[in-house]
């Protein structure tokens, strides 16, 4: 049975210390926004002043505790803030900034700063950490985020690791394949990697009810355009298919290799689950 948001969630507005979201999807390094934010592997990096870095991970919505830690040096150097979905899509949109909580000391965890909570929707969940502006110098931090039922996104970009110890990955789960719940104007966007010239890519998306949720096929581009807010058709939508597997369905293929987006849609009145499937010899997330 769906699951209600949680009633009692800490709301905090965070300052628009971030880069809009056209420059951010022409960056090529990586945890900028929610289109490629970085999994968490508690390895250290370093922060420039006036630089954020976003990560993802999955959460099941069987409201087992998150925790999040963050170690930061100068400890006060960097700050966090948690995301949800919405929140994310809110960002690449409109560049308005929204977070569901935001880090604290705490001196019984072990920790600079750290946050612990849960949700009721299973899906993609976000941490941004950015520079505090407390030091000129760039600082150094590494990022924690633990829990039964926290799960990472399979072949989501790693940042490069500034000198420190490594610590062991996360389990490994895919957003593709899993089930999210979704309900009002939710949306989630998902990465995916083209290698091939032309080979075929196929996309299904199983909702329920049927008509709980809609799927459109971007380029890196598209997006980036959609994300000023200027008035652009996607590459392709699901549409019916009695021949295929899933609600939803798309096929086709692309000229160039490179990233890849979809975005999921709720429709509706209803809350609703969907999962979403990526086919292709050449195409992966």
């Amino acid at each position: 049975m769906f699951k209600r948001m949680p009633t009692l969630v800490l709301v905090c507005i965070v300052a628009n210390l971030m880069l809009a979201p056209a420059a951010v999807l022409a960056a090529d390094t990586g945890g900028t926004g929610p289109w490629d934010a970085y999994a968490v592997d508690g390895s250290w990096q370093q922060l420039n002043q006036g630089q954020s870095h976003w990560y993802k991970f999955i959460y099941d919505g069987e409201e087992g505790q998150i925790f999040v830690r963050l170690n930061a040096e100068p400890e006060d150097g960097a700050a966090f803030s948690m995301r949800t979905a919405e929140q994310a899509r809110i960002f690449q949109e409109t560049g308005d900034e929204e977070a569901c909580g935001c880090s604290s000391p705490d001196e019984f965890v072990d920790a600079d700063a750290s946050w612990a909570g849960e949700f009721n929707i299973p899906g993609t969940y976000y941490v941004v950490v950015r520079h505090t502006g407390r030091h000129d110098a760039p600082v150094f931090y590494s990022l924690e985020v633990s829990g039964a039922g926290v799960l990472q996104p399979v072949a989501a970009p790693t940042a490069a690791a500034a000198p420190a110890p490594e610590k062991e990955p996360m389990p490994e789960a895919s957003p593709f394949d899993e089930w999210m719940g979704m309900e009002g104007s939710h949306s989630h966007w998902e990465a995916f990697y083209y290698s091939g010239d032309d080979s075929k890519v196929d996309i299904s998306l199983d909702s329920e009810p049927n008509e709980g949720a809609s799927f459109s096929v971007w380029t890196a581009e598209q997006a980036r355009l959609f994300g000023l807010g200027e008035d652009v058709d996607p590459t392709g939508r699901g549409t019916p298919n009695e021949y295929a597997e899933g609600d939803l369905f798309w096929s086709g293929s692309f000229a160039q290799p490179g990233t890849y987006y979809v975005l999921v849609e709720h429709r509706g009145e209803a809350p609703s689950y969907c999962r979403l499937t990526l086919q292709g010899k050449d195409a992966w997330h």
